[in-house]
């Protein structure tokens, strides 16, 4: 597996499933998966997308009871798409 540098090719590792999309910082030479990666702007990557169209904003709870019931880690982009 190559040493990514660049988010765009460890998106793409990532999305053509040809491996984890490891990203390594280039100033401190920290690697790990782009989907472990904290983001400024929330990024989310996974099989599973629930759009909410003209509700509420959803609360902490139920993003993490949605969280517990899928038994993996999830992550609440809002606005418009």
């Amino acid at each position: 597996m190559a040493q990514n540098v660049c988010w765009s090719n460890a998106v793409t590792e990532w999305y053509e499933d040809k491996g984890v999309g490891e990203l390594m910082c280039p100033h401190c030479g920290h690697k790990q998966s782009v989907t472990e990666w904290e983001h400024i702007d929330p990024v989310g990557f996974g099989l599973l997308t629930l759009q909410f169209w003209e509700w509420p904003p959803l609360s902490d709870a139920f993003v993490e009871q949605i969280s517990q019931r899928l038994g993996h880690r999830t992550i609440l982009i809002s606005g418009k798409v």
